[in-house]
């Protein structure tokens, strides 16, 4: 493993004066967030198709719809936060707010207290590119920030339908009959289409005589399926042409694909195919028919340059399993003699020339967590894969500042975090410190370490925060050949490989970007909390000894104090304040600092085999539990309680109050039951789509008592 050292000059670099507020939701893959980037300039082109705005919009506004929408698909503009009660929410606006070039039929509707949504009264036409703008002033005329606002304007671009698969397979007529054979197929498509367009495009040949197909499916849809007539397979190979026309489906382009069926006296390769898992690479040979289960194929597959390989076979197919290598290419030799279940072989040697494709570029961090010990030297390590160079940005975020930034951002890091920091939020609490790019090497195929000495950028007693941003284009890349990544460089990838392409803009968004908070520091903590009490442990990370003299300060959502301590010489110190109240604990020792976020930076427990009861003052007892422990935006989430007294009963109907907080600390559920039997309670909380992410807090109260789940 190579290793390089990147010394990082002296310098500190203004903060630009731009923010990204990023929209996280589950989406289909076509539907693009548009960033919005505070900046003293009027809109302009940017490179992607984004825009720039000014500082006042990308205040009210966060997300509006860009790049490539479906056919179907809907316009949102969502604020950064509610502008309108919730008795309009579902409610057509009447003005004529949005305005489209070409023009779009359609009905504007709130689609929540922050989402303004814009649905089109029929599909729009596939390819067509538009330009639309949002009159912020008609819209919100009584908004005190939008008297000012120039109209929002945005682009996108309908999706065009495209052929994302299209498979074929032999199948025999009658089982232990290989002289009959039939053709089975599936097609499958990006955007829906009618059955029967499908039935005019779609040809399928046999040796220059088509073949009459029976199809499978809803009358219009993506995914269709087709078996053909039965035929003879004959004495002589057959040849198969399959034609997909362009004109009935509305492609790009025609499609063809030709095939072959060996003759039956002959065992032949039909495919070579690739596989990967994880690390791991292996082959799949597939042979025209079922392979004889009884003979030993030990000798009769091998591959030039030699390299020993597992075989293991299982019906038309045998799997290859060796010390393949990315980037390398091998020659698969199959001998004569190799036997069908039908006591076919394969008359001649076959000879298959198969390449691996390189790892697609990649950088991670060499480890997960925040704080970074004095033991490190202030060193920080990071792999690439594929890469010729990366790109470093540095910001700080300034001490005291620190609980400000907890309130928006997370602190837990992994090695492969690819979340960023609203950096519009960021810029209000400190500031870049340090950009340039940074040569990695040339080496191929291989995960190479490097690592940043941040002796001149992070003082040895700086308590701050430090927020790493390393990230790579695709003139970064040491992928493919250069003159075909140029080439295909502009084009639209869809489905998965919007996000797998090495050349699509979406992998740049996945894969290109990694961050990674960062804390000076050497004091560790624990934090455990039951009931009213709270208990804080602090060790040395160097050693793991009780670290005495730390002073210990609980804090809530507004940053204000809530009591603070110092720890003994075990290291330990305890309080009693009323749970809710805490947001993060800070602790500061000799100019260091640390910091545990509960909320954010709790254990998982569910793998753990953990019972017992808390001692709560009051006699009541609630038992909290849900279906499952994780669940999507706009999930139906089931929480049941169990509440008992301190003898063991509770009256039938007694009032139970279930309150739901979401990761900012908002209540977004308040709901009281006398529904309950022998103190069993059900609520069910419909969480909505464009829900934040995050750790979610439920809190029921029976009776007297207040019992918390997080």
């Amino acid at each position: 493993m190579r290793r390089y050292v990147a010394d990082l000059p002296m310098g500190l670099f203004n903060a630009a004066a731009s923010a990204r507020f990023t929209f996280v939701k589950l989406l289909a893959c076509l539907l693009l967030s548009a960033a919005i980037v505070l900046s003293g300039c009027k809109e302009k082109p940017r490179e992607g198709g984004a825009l720039e705005y000014p500082v006042a919009t990308a205040k009210l506004v966060s997300h509006v719809t860009s790049g490539i929408i479906p056919a179907d698909g809907a316009v949102q503009v969502k604020f950064v936060a509610p502008v309108i009660e919730r008795n309009l929410v579902g409610q057509n606006v009447q003005k004529a707010v949005f305005s489209f070039d070409p023009a779009i039929d359609g009905v504007a509707r709130w689609k929540d207290t922050q989402t303004l949504e814009f649905q089109p009264n029929t599909a729009l036409p596939l390819r067509e590119q538009y330009e639309g703008t949002l009159d912020l002033q008609a819209l919100l005329p009584l908004h005190k920030e939008v008297k000012s606002l120039e109209p929002l304007k945005f682009r996108f671009e309908v999706a065009g339908r495209e052929l994302v698969n299209v498979g074929t397979d032999f199948r025999l007529e009658k089982e232990g009959d290989p002289a009959r054979m039939l053709v089975t197929g599936e097609v499958e498509l990006t955007e829906g289409v009618t059955r029967k367009a499908l039935e005019r495009a779609l040809r399928l040949e046999k040796d220059r005589r088509a073949l009459r197909l029976s199809w499978e499916g809803p009358e219009s849809g993506k995914q269709f399926r087709f078996t053909s007539e039965a035929f003879d397979r004959g004495e002589r190979e057959s040849a198969f042409k399959l034609t997909v026309e362009k004109g009935p489906l509305a492609i790009s382009d025609d499609y063809e694909t030709s095939f072959t069926l060996s003759a039956l006296k002959d065992l032949t390769v039909q495919e070579l195919d690739k596989q990967q898992e994880g690390e791991r690479l292996g082959l799949v040979l597939t042979f025209s028919d079922e392979l004889d289960p009884s003979q030993d194929i030990t000798g009769l597959i091998s591959l030039q340059p030699p390299l020993e390989v597992k075989l293991k076979k299982i019906g038309k197919k045998v799997y290859l399993s060796g010390d393949f290598r990315h980037g390398e290419s091998y020659a698969v030799l199959v001998s004569p003699g190799l036997r069908s279940r039908w006591s076919t072989a394969t008359a001649a040697e076959i000879r298959s020339q198969v390449s691996f494709a390189e790892l697609k570029p990649a950088v991670k961090f060499a480890s997960d967590g925040a704080f970074l010990p004095t033991v490190n030297n202030r060193k920080v390590r990071f792999f690439t894969l594929n890469l010729s160079q990366v790109h470093l940005e540095i910001k700080k975020v300034f001490a005291s500042n620190l609980g400000q930034f907890l309130q928006t951002e997370q602190l837990s890091s992994v090695q492969t975090r690819n979340s960023d920091f609203n950096y519009s939020y960021v810029n209000r609490v400190g500031v870049r410190v340090y950009q340039d790019s940074l040569q990695v090497g040339d080496t191929r195929n291989q995960w190479v370490q490097h690592e940043l000495d941040l002796t001149r950028i992070i003082a040895p007693q700086d308590d701050n925060l430090y927020l790493l941003h390393i990230s790579f284009q695709h003139r970064d890349m040491l992928y493919g050949d250069p003159e075909d990544s140029r080439d295909n460089r502009g084009r639209y990838y869809y489905g998965e490989d919007y996000y797998s392409n090495p050349l699509s803009y979406g992998y740049l968004y996945a894969h290109g970007n990694i961050y990674k908070p960062l804390i000076l520091s050497d004091i560790g903590l624990t934090y455990k909390q039951a009931h009213h009490k709270h208990y804080v442990y602090a060790t040395n990370i160097k050693d793991a000894r009780p670290l005495s003299g730390v002073k210990v300060t609980l804090k809530t959502f507004q940053n204000q104090p809530i009591a603070s301590k110092t720890t003994d010489s075990e290291g330990f110190t305890e309080f009693e304040v009323k749970e809710d109240e805490v947001f993060y604990i800070e602790a500061a020792r000799d100019g260091q600092r640390s910091v545990v976020k509960p909320g954010e930076m709790e254990w998982n427990l569910s793998s753990f085999d953990t019972d017992g009861v808390e001692d709560v003052p009051g006699g009541t007892r609630a038992f909290i539990y849900t279906e499952r422990g994780v669940y999507r935006p706009g999930d139906e989430i089931n929480i049941s309680v169990v509440a008992r007294n301190d003898d063991n009963t509770f009256p039938d109907g007694h009032p139970v109050t279930l309150q739901i907080f979401n990761p900012k600390n908002q209540k977004v559920y308040d709901r009281t039951s006398t529904e309950g039997k022998d103190g069993y309670y059900n609520f069910t909380f419909q969480s909505g789509p464009e829900d934040p992410t995050g750790n979610w807090r439920a809190m029921v109260k029976a009776g007297a008592a207040n019992s918390p789940i997080p």
